[in-house]
């Protein structure tokens, strides 16, 4: 028979092709048997002894069945990760040898030695992943091994939505704390935004822009779950112009006199919308400087508060008040007509 080479574990069968008239005795590795064929599954390289006889004379040859151990197989040790996160499974390669991952679920070669994974988990548990790795050597013997991931579930970090807001502005940003969880608002010097404590879920901001164009600050969240895992989110909050609302300085007038009301100098700001109330003696109630004319038919000073709403085109409003006083108007009374002779003196006017 020829001389085979088995993988450790694996089995061959010796065959003799037999001449006419002679007997046949196999015999190795604790294996004795009286025929043409024997299947043999050694541990260890081993030699076989074939022995022919026609009852007088004999004659042997042997045959070695060469075992091939199998190659070393190396998953690497378990480990447990975060969601979202990578771990590398496995050795070096070793020449000669081809790998073969199962599943591939997650893994970036299924056929590399050392392939890394990255597994995610959505649900509020652990979950495990199991990889089965085949390792192949040139003598086309194979050995496997096992190696569990197990992935803890994902931080959840929420910054809220993005916001707007007008200067000058407070409010929350971030959503609810979740339970054993820690906070980290990361707010890089930068001017426009202060937080009342940076380690909370949801801190308190305010808001300042002294420029008169809009512009944004973005805040990072970071935050640690109660299973050590990490996230982080951001918030974008763009901060407008506050709105200036100036009704002008309080005024004394006389009954009839007209009066303009609102700013002295301040241009108009396109977008910009006014609003005053109430509309008693203005001539228009949404300009920027409406005309109030009063009259004031008592004998006393009377007086008419006017409120400015300044709305601008990004939303942000404003309110300012002024005061008109009206006094009572002159009496005039130059009497009664009269009728007088020449050069007759007569009294005018009223005492």
């Amino acid at each position: 028979p020829s001389a085979p080479s088995i993988c450790r574990g694996a089995s061959t069968t010796l065959v003799v092709t037999p001449v006419p008239g002679l007997t046949y005795t196999i015999a190795g590795g604790a294996q004795t048997v009286t025929g043409t064929t024997l299947t043999v599954s050694p541990t260890a390289t081993t030699v076989y002894t074939v022995t022919a006889t026609d009852g007088t004379c004999s004659s042997s040859s042997q045959v070695t069945v060469t075992v091939v151990s199998p190659p070393a197989v190396s998953p690497g040790t378990g480990v447990t990760i975060c969601s979202g996160q990578s771990v590398q499974l496995g050795a070096a390669p070793v020449a000669g040898n081809t790998y073969s991952w199962s599943p591939a679920t997650g893994l970036n070669n299924p056929t590399a030695a050392n392939p890394t994974a990255t597994l995610t988990n959505t649900t509020g548990a652990d979950i495990t992943q199991t990889y089965t790795l085949t390792t192949t050597n040139g003598q086309g013997c194979s050995a496997t091994g096992t190696v569990t991931v197990t992935v803890k579930s994902a931080a959840v970090a929420d910054a809220g939505p993005d916001l707007t807001e007008c200067s000058g502005a407070t409010g929350l940003v971030g959503t609810p704390a979740l339970p054993g969880y820690t906070y980290n608002w990361i707010t890089t010097p930068q001017s426009g935004i202060v937080l009342n404590n940076n380690s909370l879920a949801q801190p308190t901001f305010t808001v300042t822009n002294t420029t008169q164009a809009s512009f944004f600050r973005i805040l990072v969240l970071q935050v640690t779950a109660p299973n050590g895992c990490t996230g982080q989110d951001q918030v974008q909050i763009t901060i407008n112009p506050a709105a200036v609302a100036e009704a002008g300085p309080d005024y004394t007038t006389c009954p009839g006199q007209p009066v303009t009301l609102g700013p002295l100098t301040n241009p108009v700001t396109p977008g910009t919308t006014y609003a005053w109330t109430p509309a008693t003696g203005l001539s228009s109630t949404t300009v920027m400087n409406p005309v109030a004319t009063l009259p004031n038919t008592t004998g006393a000073a009377i007086t008419q508060k006017y409120y400015l709403t300044v709305t601008t085109s990004d939303g942000c409003s404003a309110r300012d008040s002024v005061t008109v006083t009206v006094t009572p108007g002159a009496v005039v009374d130059a009497g009664a007509n009269q009728t007088v002779c020449a050069d007759q003196r007569i009294a005018l006017g009223t005492p």
